[in-house]
């Protein structure tokens, strides 16, 4: 169940970051775009105040259960059959929370208004005078923003519903949002706008309803009248009718590149966090995936069905699914290339780090045979670079230009938020519970590789449908919270991908054949790989007897190490199910590489028979856990070559970000200075700045104004008492009617012409911030003129 809420804000709002920018002391909290948006965590706890706030009154007093709620005994409910609805819809540590919140963005963020800057003092109490050293500022947002997000769960049974109607009664309790709400900010109204899916049937007693007040009525009758909701007569079944889900048709194996646009930031840690911060990887794990596809199936699923039981288990517990990491895509326009992590005998010139177009010295050392050290490019301007190694992602696509080969590389963005833990008894900030998140932006793509062995099935649970095979998931941690949300598209690749394969970008024909089988070969992990010895114990290194192991070759060929390029680490996990660690793994790190040389024969069918085996390896893999991942390698990999390399993905049209507009405010702005610039010179009169502050107290229109200007000196009688109003001497008489008045309309008739695309809403914004604009271009000009 989905359900959809738009927030209209009454007045100026703050909802800040929890740390200082500059010289703001609170700034607004805002995504990549510079673009005001509302966390989901500040949302989650709007609710919470909501769903507390309507259980004070009596005719809910008998839904108190525990302390959240308001109750005395114990801090929340143990029974989970008997939840009051603070744990029920938010969770405790009885009962897991199923309700996700989105976080709230702007409606259409393109009328977006400037920000105001607004100050504030702290007064002595005693002497009623400002403090010395108590000047603070925050940044504020206007009224009439509008934003919209969703509360979502899996499932839409009665229970749900209950719920449902129970959320929107403790938002439509919502009068204020942010900081200062005592004060007047954060005022606001929140709505239900739509849900999905309908789950009232059309009748006499809803035709005159809308959403919203059909679930008020539900809740009243289900929270206030006690009346179970089985026995409405107007809800619809619920949504999920496994009953269409077939288990005993044969199973279809398809394999499909998966394609993850991130629509909130998400968090994927695979260490123990620093101190208290979190910080995300740059890629999204495999197990991480995996695990995620895990929890939203098993949500669809009807667990008494015993067949549907066995389904699920083999494809997450026996190998019946088998995945790669999803690694960030090069965008280029409406096409994206996969990356892979940069192989670690990669090195460029330290003073002039290798980008796209760059010219310095870049080389794998692995293959290198007279190595250098120092930038040769750097060297002839009589400068000292030693070549560093570069850590990051490189793109399956170099450019030939002008006999050169560019290399792309790919650069995953992130960002820093502050969050706090509340103590709920007492209802402050958690002393020493102040946590940092550096998570991975919105609006970036990833992809990786699946392979499913029972596709119908997998299709049918989570409703992919085959000509939009698109689904919502939702990744890492935190995804209660506004984070980890994104769309996963399902790639159906052709065969001239397939065989190229989606981290190589060439056959494997192309890079090894039996000819050059005694060359140096050149193995490159593009994963992490985990390799264990007979006694259970994990290599840290490669050498001749290891990789005869893993090839599986017979005993007469040798094989021998020219370099090596290898890093390991040690890689956590943790079973939310079971509220235990995983076993902890060392493996060799993504990007590891291994120069090496086999002694053979020359024997065609022997060496035939070691490429098929090659090859093999390199379409299943090396090492454990490879369903889940783990031990991905390419062998004499494309992006080593000083050849052209193009893996372009075409995206998908649901998969397409859409163009950010600039502010029309902004854009029309910046016409509106443009055209001052120019006319600014006709007024260089100080008289021509009191005429503006004028206009500014008048409560007109631009068009009512420019008239009104037209109408100076005439007989219209309205104008007459406005002069004699404002007592207009002789001198100020004779300045209008001399001192460029056709210029002054000028400038009004234009204001009017670009005005025309301005929203209805913010036209009275607009038509203060023009005549502000206007005054202060002519005060500067004085100033100009005063120096002179």
């Amino acid at each position: 169940m989905r359900l959809i809420f738009e927030i209209i804000f009454l007045s100026d709002y703050n909802i800040g970051t929890g740390y200082s920018e500059g010289i703001l002391d609170t700034p607004l909290v805002k995504d990549q775009n510079g673009i005001p948006y509302i966390p989901a965590t500040t949302l989650s706890g709007v609710l919470r105040k909501g769903i507390c706030d309507l259980l004070e009154f009596d005719y809910l007093s008998h839904h108190r259960k525990c302390k959240r709620s308001n109750s005395d005994g114990s801090s929340y409910c143990r029974n989970t059959k008997e939840m009051c609805p603070v744990c029920r819809i938010l969770g405790s540590p009885a009962s897991k929370k199923e309700w996700i919140f989105s976080s709230a963005l702007a409606v259409n963020p393109e009328n977006r208004l400037k920000p105001i800057i607004s100050w504030k003092n702290k007064i002595n109490i005693n002497t009623g005078t400002a403090e010395e050293h108590k000047l603070f500022n925050k940044e504020l947002y206007g009224k009439r923003m509008r934003f919209r997000f969703n509360i979502q769960k899996e499932r839409n049974d009665p229970h749900s519903i209950e719920e449902a109607s129970f959320i929107i009664a403790a938002m439509r309790w919502i009068k204020n949002i942010g900081s200062n709400i005592r004060r007047g900010d954060g005022k606001c109204e929140i709505h239900l706008i739509s849900h999905e899916p309908i789950c009232f049937i059309d009748s006499d007693n809803h035709e005159s309803l809308n959403s919203e007040q059909c679930f008020l009525n539900v809740f009243k009758r289900s929270w206030i009248d006690n009346v179970p909701i089985k026995d409405f007569e107007d809800i619809t079944k619920p949504y999920l009718d496994n009953d269409n889900i077939e288990t005993n048709g044969p199973s279809v194996k398809k394999i499909c590149y998966l394609i993850f646009l991130t629509i909130e930031p998400f968090l994927v840690c695979n260490t123990n966090e620093r101190g208290n911060t979190y910080e995300s990887l740059s890629y999204i794990p495999g197990q991480t995936l995996l695990g995620a596809l895990a929890w939203k199936t098993a949500r669809q699923l009807d667990w008494t069905n015993e067949e549907m039981d066995q389904k699920f288990l083999n494809l997450f517990i026996k190998n019946g699914i088998k995945l790669t990491p999803l690694f960030p895509a090069k965008k280029l326009d409406k096409d994206i290339y996969p990356s892979i992590p940069i192989p670690y005998d990669f090195a460029s010139c330290k003073l002039f780090p290798l980008t796209e177009n760059n010219d310095h010295d870049w080389k794998f050392l692995t293959g290198e045979e007279n190595e250098h050290n120092t930038c040769q490019v750097c060297k002839t301007k009589n400068r000292i670079s030693p070549l560093k190694y570069v850590n990051g992602f490189i793109s399956l696509y170099i450019q030939e230009k002008e006999a050169q080969y560019n290399r792309f590389f790919v650069k995953v963005n992130k960002n820093k938020s502050t969050h706090i833990a509340i103590n709920l008894p007492k209802g402050i900030t958690e002393h020493g519970s102040l946590f940092h998140y550096i998570t991975v932006n919105p609006n970036q793509y990833f992809i990786g590789k699946i392979e499913i062995n029972d596709w119908k099935f997998f299709s049918e649970v989570l409703k992919i449908n085959e000509d939009k095979p698109l689904i919502e998931l939702n990744i890492g941690k935190s995804t209660a919270k506004g984070y980890g949300l994104g769309k996963l598209f399902f790639y159906f690749p052709n065969e001239d991908q397939k065989v190229k394969g989606l981290f190589i970008g060439k056959s494997f024909e192309s890079r090894v054949d039996h000819e050059n089988l005694k060359k140096p070969i050149i193995m490159t992990l593009i994963t992490d790989t985990i390799l264990l010895d007979n006694w259970g114990r994990y290599y840290q290194r490669f050498d001749g007897r290891v990789l005869k192991k893993i090839f599986q070759i017979e005993p007469n060929i040798d094989v021998k190490i020219i370099k090596q390029f290898v890093r390991t680490r040690r890689i956590d996990g943790f079973n939310s199910l079971l509220g235990l660690p995983k076993w902890r793994e060392r493996v060799f790190c993504a990007g590891s590489s291994v120069s090496f040389q086999f002694k053979i024969d020359d024997d065609e069918d022997l060496k035939r028979e070691l490429i098929k085996k090659l090859k093999k390896l390199e379409k299943e893999g090396i090492g454990l856990r490879r369903e889940e991942g783990f031990g991905e390698i390419s062998f004499n990999h494309a992006v080593r070559t000083d050849k052209a390399l193009s893996m372009r993905i075409r995206l998908p049209e649901p998969m397409r970000l859409k163009r950010l507009k600039k502010s029309i405010i902004s854009r029309t702005e910046k016409r509106w200075i443009e055209y001052l610039n120019c006319k600014i010179n006709d007024f260089a009169d100080k008289k021509w700045l009191a005429l503006i502050s004028w206009l500014e107290s008048q409560d007109l229109k631009i068009e009512q104004m420019l008239n009104l200007i037209e109408k100076f000196h005439t007989n219209d009688e309205k104008v007459k008492d406005i002069i004699n109003n404002l007592k207009i001497d002789e001198k100020t008489n004779y300045f209008l009617k001399n001192k460029n008045l056709e210029s002054f309309q000028g400038v009004f008739k234009k204001l009017i012409t670009i005005s025309k695309n301005i929203p209805e809403e913010v036209k009275d914004y607009w038509r203060m911030e023009s005549l502000k604009l206007f005054g202060e271009k002519i005060a500067s000009n004085l100033k100009v003129e005063d120096n002179d």
